[in-house]
């Protein structure tokens, strides 16, 4: 799974891009270097919020496996130093849907963690959170209940 650090340069990296291609809304260079730059600096200042949700399964592994992976993009599954399996996606969430989010599913037996990891500054915009409830909410008849 990922670390604390890897997360962190992950989302950093993505909120970079988020700003320049916002700082490059008005047509310049300078804009988007402007917006990348004040992007990556905000990232490396704010806090990585974490949200995660336990779901228990009734169904056979290779069933469950099928159906995260496709909530997960058909990301192929990796295998944590743990020896459990996992997805991982990059989604965006909170205002405007424009904050980078990481969703992992960790998979131990019929159990399912779904988590979410997003930078949030001063004004919380629940981005981890959302994310994770969103990705349940999609899954329609199969959610099980927590």
């Amino acid at each position: 799974m990922l670390n604390d650090d890897e997360i962190k340069q992950i989302l950093v990296n993505e909120l970079t891009k988020v700003g320049a291609a916002t700082g490059a809304a008005d047509g310049s260079l300078n804009g988007a270097a402007a917006g990348a730059a004040g992007a990556r600096m905000a990232g490396k200042i704010n806090k990585v919020k974490s949200y995660s949700e336990t779901r228990q399964f009734n169904m056979p592994g290779p069933q469950l496996l099928a159906l995260i992976q496709n909530m997960f993009d058909n990301n192929p599954p990796e295998t944590s130093q743990a020896g459990s399996l996992y997805f991982k996606k990059l989604t965006h969430s909170g205002f405007l849907n424009m904050n980078p989010t990481i969703l992992i599913a960790s998979i131990q037996n019929n159990e399912v963690q779904f988590s979410g990891y997003a930078l949030e500054g001063l004004i919380n915009q629940h981005s981890a959170e959302k994310a994770v409830k969103s990705l349940l909410a999609s899954m329609g008849s199969n959610t099980p209940t927590a």
